[in-house]
């Protein structure tokens, strides 16, 4: 979803630093890139324990998701070509399931608040299988979900560790172009298609 759907990594990417400065606290240099592939419960933790905050992770994720809340509920936008290309897909009779690390309550707000929540079947969270991104788990528990064979699946997404293990367990991959994602040239070269813009993709139907 984020950075795929959503032109939402900017406001992940200073999140946590953000939320550190609300506490007076300096956040390390890098923290971003630290937790960027962490679930939000694995980043919680991993903020309690670097800078011996009080707070348990739960209140840790609070407070993060009450921040992005407020950017998902008033800022987030789809990216370039993305409502018209899921139109087209839902009036092909596409099945479409969202699969993220976003928490649920999250993603919905925002999938909702940008009109495009209606054209999913579902969605998955890595907080809800258990299991990030760098295993398959979200991956396959979508495909069980739409109840399709693996071959007939295309799996979207912007950041290089994702598109690597869905790749990895026998998906094909579109990548998705991202600013916040340092590696597209390696993520160009390792995909089945990919996208700098999603009215590109109409041709992936035919």
């Amino acid at each position: 979803m984020d950075g795929t759907l959503l032109d939402s990594m900017g406001y992940w990417r200073h999140l946590a630093e953000q939320y550190l400065a609300e506490k007076g606290i300096q956040a390390e240099e890098g923290l971003d890139d630290t937790l960027l592939r962490m679930t939000v419960r694995q980043g919680a933790i991993y903020i309690k324990e670097t800078y011996q905050i009080q707070e348990s992770p739960e209140a840790i994720m609070e407070g993060i998701g009450k921040l992005m809340s407020e950017n998902y509920s008033l800022r987030v936008q789809p990216k370039k070509g993305v409502v018209p290309f899921l139109k087209m897909l839902h009036h092909n009779h596409i099945q479409m399931c969202v699969a993220t690390a976003t928490d649920e309550y999250l993603a919905k707000e925002a999938l909702k608040r940008t009109g495009i929540w209606k054209y999913f079947k579902g969605i998955y969270t890595c907080a809800g299988v258990g299991y990030d991104k760098s295993t398959p788990h979200i991956y396959e528990a979508a495909l069980t979900y739409l109840d399709l064979a693996k071959e007939e699946v295309l799996v979207f997404e912007d950041a290089i560790h994702a598109a690597r293990t869905a790749r990895d367990a026998g998906f094909k991959v579109v990548g998705v172009y991202d600013a916040w994602e340092p590696e597209t040239v390696k993520l160009q070269a390792m995909v089945y298609r990919y996208t700098k813009d999603f009215s590109e993709m109409e041709a992936l139907i035919q």
